[in-house]
Order: structure tokens, then sequence, then C-alpha cells
């Protein structure tokens, strides 16, 4: 079977579809921490986010936020989880963005703690220097014109497609509040 997120967002495997567009796809999590939770997984099968396009890493972190306010209407605290690598907790290797419902003393059912001791100072400037040696290469590459986009231009004739109004996204909106507000009535 190919990877899970990929059969989820061609339709392979049925889903409960919030958003879908050329990119990427909002469906329900079948397994939530709280009814709500969402993933949104881009279309391009990458294992880590830094591996996406970046217009399409652009697209899911707007989206991210679009559907972690959505969430955060209907309940009182939001956590927005980026998984990469099986130690960050991510079980299928390919990237997703977790929208997860928080409400008060939902700690026994998520848990995002972590042992909290204060760094000394000789192990927090050896870190910085350790961070900044792998950040100028990086950067180097993340800013650095691709060698796809130094390819001359050719003028292709697309057809434009009519950019939905704010009014139009703002009514989707309410519609899915409206949506989650009425499950989440129906499961307590």
């Amino acid at each position: 079977m190919e990877c899970l997120f990929c059969a989820i967002a061609s339709g392979q495997i049925p889903s409960y579809k919030i958003y879908e567009d050329n990119d990427l796809v909002v469906v329900l999590d079948i397994y939530p921490a709280h009814p709500g939770q969402l993933l949104i997984i881009p279309k391009q099968h990458v294992t880590f986010i830094w591996e996406l396009d970046r217009e399409i890493l652009h697209k899911i972190l707007e989206a991210s936020v679009i559907f972690a306010k959505v969430i955060g209407s209907i309940y009182p605290s939001v956590t927005i989880y980026i998984p990469n690598g099986p130690y960050a907790g991510q079980r299928v290797p390919h990237v997703a963005i977790y929208i997860i419902p928080r409400q008060e003393n939902d700690q026994n059912k998520i848990v995002m703690e972590w042992a909290r001791e204060k760094l000394d100072d000789n192990t927090a400037k050896e870190w910085v220097e350790k961070i900044k040696n792998y950040l100028d290469p990086i950067l180097d590459q993340w800013l650095a014109p691709k060698q796809k986009e130094a390819k001359p231009e050719v003028k292709e004739e697309k057809e434009e497609k009519p950019k939905e109004d704010v009014k139009d996204i703002k009514q989707k909106i309410e519609a899915i509040k409206k949506w989650f507000l009425d499950l989440n009535d129906t499961n307590q």
C-alpha cells in the first residue's frame, strides 16, 4: 500500500474532508484527542516539513492558522503540532499538521510536557555555536535561487480561476464552525 496520507489525500481512502484544493487536503482526524481535531495534509509526498516546495509550505502554514482559528472559536485552546520524524511523534512518514482542540484538564489525553531543566551557561554557549554552524549553509541553500527557478520563463496561456470572494470564505468558515459545534453537541 502506498503512503496512508497520500491515499487519504488522493481519495483512495475515505475521509471526512473539510477542505481540499490542488495542493492540500484538510480532514477530521479519526483518532482525535477531542472531536474536531484536524489533519492538514499536503498532497506533495515528503517526510519532513522542510522538504516541501516553498509555495506549498506557505500554503499549509497559512491553512494551519485559518483552521486553528476555526477550532479556537469552538474550544478554549488549540495546539498546532507538526511532528518531524519518529522521535517527534510522527507515525506516518508524510508531513502533516495537526490542529488539536484543547480544553481544561485534558493533560491525561494529550501529553506535551518535557522536563524543564535550566541550561548552564557553557552548554547554552555550545548550542548557540552548534546551531549557528548548521544555520549558514542551510540559509544559503534556502535563500539561493533554485535551479528550476533559473530556467528561462516560457509563457503559457493559463485560464485564470476566479478568486473566492472574502464573503464566500467567511461564509464557509461560519458553516464549518456551525458543523463543529453541532458535532461537539452530539458527542457530549
